[in-house]
Order: C-alpha cells, then sequence, then structure tokens
C-alpha cells in the first residue's frame, strides 16, 4: 500500500469533530488608492480577491499595504 493511501485510511479514521476545525483567516477588505488625490479607486473584500482579480504579486501588494508605498501606480490601505 502506497504512502498516499495509508495517509488517506489513517484521516478517514480521525473522529469528524477533529476534521471539521480548520482555521478561519481574518479577512480585512482593501482599498486601491489615486496616488495624487487619495480617491479610492476600488475596495476589494480581501488581499486575495485583489490578487485574483488585478493579478497582483502577493509579497509586493503587502509590501505596499504595509509601508503605504505604490505598488502598479496605485497607493493601497486596509479599509
Amino acid at each position: 500500500m502506497s504512502k498516499r493511501n495509508l495517509r488517506a485510511r489513517r484521516n478517514a479514521r480521525q473522529p469528524v469533530e477533529e476534521v471539521k476545525k480548520v482555521v478561519k483567516k481574518e479577512v480585512t477588505p482593501i482599498v486601491q488608492l489615486n496616488t495624487e488625490s487619495k480617491e479610492v479607486i476600488e475596495t476589494f473584500e480581501s488581499v486575495e480577491q485583489a490578487i485574483e482579480e488585478l493579478g497582483l504579486n502577493q509579497p509586493n501588494l503587502m509590501r505596499a499595504l504595509k509601508n503605504g508605498t505604490k505598488y502598479k501606480g496605485f497607493l493601497w490601505d486596509f479599509k
């Protein structure tokens, strides 16, 4: 029996309560701002949503959010 099958069998025996324990990520909305006027261009429900919709690089976006710097020609901030 392969390691993958053994792992699957072991996991199948876990109590339902243990399987249901899922770590919830805290979702924080972010905003895309105009660099000159600081007007909100778009609001995203999460960093993940902005990354998916705009094709952004996660570490670079997080750096801009943390440091208040421009990324892809926009300012980014937590809502």
